[in-house]
């Protein structure tokens, strides 16, 4: 029940994760499951996939809520 904006839930993700020594997000994508289709509203069933750099190494990771 918290929140629901994929446009803000980027912002927070990224925000969380560029907190950490060397990391350098890539991207952060919040997307439909099902056709990967971009949405404004995260809910059940939604993807939210990113990369992030630590350093040199390329770390790439996605999951569904």
């Amino acid at each position: 029940k918290g929140e629901t904006s994929a446009a803000k839930l980027r912002q927070l993700i990224a925000k969380t994760i560029a907190a950490a020594p060397l990391a350098r997000v890539d991207y952060v994508e919040i997307r439909a499951a099902d056709s990967l289709a971009k949405v404004r509203t995260a809910s059940q069933g939604t993807v939210i996939a990113l990369a992030v750099f630590f350093g040199k190494t390329r770390l790439i990771d996605n999951f569904e809520l």
